[in-house]
């Protein structure tokens, strides 16, 4: 009987280890089974917080608001040309935030629209729903300065060169200003331009030769060159070979720079933060190709006028094409270069001014056969000598 008894013991212990072993088992598998839920419901709620998160911030990328100037009306127009509708969040007005129930903005502007406010009561920055930030009457000041004070002065016919901050106050003075003109395929550079009486002015200096300073009557009168070409009613300073007496020239499958140094043109207040300056070149290409074809790469330097400083940086440069009869057409080069003082660390002082175009041609039936300046601005810096030819 003590052996039966001992069997059925062994018997109940064993029958209770397979009962524990299925009872750890099946914790296990619900352990395994929570952990593999729960594994997979973090990933998919990773998954759709990174998709909602990777579309807020294509959202936020696509946000574009334009800030313009109607130089009739004075207004700033502040426009979505992005693709799709703003919520605006809050205005920044005068070093303080307000909610846009509060101001002339709507709270929300839809793709496409656009909003006419007067200068004087436009807001400094608007701040969207999606953390965007975008600079108004900034802007708007900068091309409130540029649209009417300098391409007003430009379009009467009173210098191809013009300064944000002073324009048309004194004439140009022959011992004063010094544009120097460099171009590599060209021996003889210069600069002419057309007085509105017919007059044509030439200039080109050797820098610390007063006696180059300044522009001066060509001896020849009768240049049949169109001083306008975009028709725009602005007449441009033309590059000019006086070798060949004809404009500079890109022949085909080539690259052509021209360095056009503006000597002791700005001084730099201690105050500024960034000095900007605004450039247009007009350039007529020939051949059966089309602006596009050709590459244009602008360089804006501010120079110490002992050479110990130099900051350079390549220009934000738009490119626009207009057809005209024949083979030629037309290239607008239009661009700005920002120099801020946080990244340059440039000091207070005088400077000069350097801009430099390389023009590119490709092979085939192509080149350049007029290149125009149509005007130079700066905006954080004062200037010094508005370069203003003579009548």
């Amino acid at each position: 009987m003590k052996w039966v008894s001992g069997v059925h013991t062994l018997a109940k212990q064993g029958q209770a280890e397979v009962i524990g072993g299925i009872i750890a088992i099946t914790v296990l598998i619900f352990s395994i089974a929570a952990i593999y839920f729960l594994t997979a419901s973090t990933q998919y709620t990773a998954s759709t917080e990174y998709s909602r998160r990777t579309s807020f911030e294509a959202e936020r990328s696509a946000e574009k608001l334009t800030v313009s100037y109607d130089p009739s009306s004075g207004s700033c127009i502040i426009a979505n040309t992005g693709p799709i509708g703003i919520k605006v969040a809050r205005i920044w007005i005068n070093n303080t935030f307000l909610d846009p129930q509060n101001t002339n903005i709507p709270q929300t502007i839809p793709a496409g629209y656009s909003i006419a406010i007067p200068l004087s009561s436009s807001p400094d920055y608007i701040v969207t729903s999606r953390g965007n930030v975008f600079s108004v009457k900034g802007d708007c000041i900068k091309l409130a300065l540029l649209i009417p004070s300098n391409i007003a002065l430009l379009q009467y016919g009173v210098g191809p060169f013009t300064s944000q901050n002073i324009v048309a106050t004194t004439r140009m003075l022959s011992n004063v200003a010094c544009i120097n003109i460099s171009v590599s395929n060209t021996a003889k550079p210069i600069l002419m331009y057309m007085l509105k009486n017919g007059t044509w002015l030439w200039h080109s200096c050797k820098i610390g030769n007063i006696a180059t300073y300044g522009w001066k009557k060509a001896a020849v009168q009768q240049l049949k060159y169109s001083v306008d070409v975009d028709s725009n009613g602005v007449r441009e300073a033309i590059t000019f070979n006086n070798a060949t007496s004809r404009p500079v020239t890109v022949p085909k499958n080539s690259n052509v720079t021209i360095r056009l140094l503006f000597y002791n043109l700005t001084t730099i207040p201690q105050l500024a933060d960034v000095v900007t300056v605004y450039y247009k070149f007009v350039v007529n290409v020939s051949g059966s190709s089309t602006p596009k074809d050709v590459l244009f790469t602008v360089y804006a330097a501010l120079r110490s006028l002992d050479n110990t400083k130099i900051f350079s940086s390549s220009g934000q440069t738009q490119i626009a094409g207009i057809a005209k009869p024949g083979d030629n057409s037309i290239a607008i080069v239009t661009g700005y270069v920002p120099f801020p003082k946080f990244f340059y660390n440039f000091t207070s002082g005088f400077y000069s001014i350097e801009l430099a175009l390389t023009i590119s041609t490709p092979t085939g039936n192509i080149g350049v056969d007029q290149i125009d300046l149509e005007y130079l601005a700066v905006v954080g810096a004062q200037v010094n000598w508005p370069p203003l030819p003579k009548d």
